[in-house]
């Protein structure tokens, strides 16, 4: 069986699977899985899974991700974001559309990390002057 007719009947099969209210990932890992197996064999899937879930789970900018969204609940129960609002409101609502200014500002103060982020980590010069895109 060619690779083209065995994704195309993979497709139909996830679809299939999904229809039945199979939740995605484990739709997905045994379709994955078994057009793996029917390409190669159950020996190549089982080296393939004992180095590639290994790698996977031990990657450093996976981590952060988790990190980042730990950090978002611990600023929610703290009452941050509430807080940040509050601050915003009270510098610029007196204004013209000081609502929507303060809001626009609370979500700058909490989007600042992730823009660091984005600036130091995918970039391989470490230079946010000479940063070309993502570079990972």
């Amino acid at each position: 069986m060619s690779g083209l007719v065995l994704g195309v009947l993979g497709f139909v099969v996830l679809l299939v699977l999904l229809a039945v209210r199979i939740p995605i990932a484990i739709a997905m890992t045994a379709v994955g899985m078994v057009g793996y197996v029917m390409l190669n064999d159950v020996d190549n899937l089982l080296n393939y899974l004992k180095t590639e879930m290994f790698w996977r789970f031990t990657t450093y900018q996976l981590s952060v991700a988790p990190l980042f969204i730990l950090m978002g609940n611990f600023a929610a129960k703290a009452g941050l974001s509430q807080a940040l609002f509050n601050a915003a409101n009270a510098w610029l609502g007196h204004r013209r559309g000081g609502v929507a200014m303060a809001a626009v500002g609370g979500y700058a103060f909490l989007w600042l990390p992730i823009i660091v982020l984005i600036a130091f980590s995918f970039n391989d010069s470490r230079s946010t002057a000479t940063w070309h895109g993502f570079t990972t």
